[in-house]
């Protein structure tokens, strides 16, 4: 991913600030999606291709925790419901 220069400055009161911003945010999704293609269970309900999926997932995070609004910018309001509706999530999907 490189979206790093997509995040700018933060104040450093925020969680966003306090946790080096944007690069700390691409990482985490890199290691979470690292065991996520590990993973037997949960490989198969993401697409093919992860790496949009990584760099809104990434993007998503820094602004919820206080960073820049560009998730909103480029995809609108989350919708979390509306968004994982299609993806077969059962009991045993959940657990992993």
């Amino acid at each position: 991913m490189t979206r790093d220069d997509q995040f700018f400055e933060a104040d450093p009161i925020t969680v966003y600030g306090q946790v080096c911003r944007g690069v700390f945010f691409v990482e985490l999704v890199k290691r979470f999606f690292k065991l996520v293609e590990a993973d037997p269970v949960l490989r198969p309900i993401y697409p093919q291709d992860l790496e949009p999926g990584k760099a809104h997932l990434a993007c998503f995070w820094a602004q919820y925790w206080d960073g820049p609004a560009q998730y909103m910018l480029e995809r609108g309001h989350p919708r979390p419901r509306p968004r994982h509706i299609p993806f077969p999530v059962g009991q045993t999907e959940r657990d992993a």
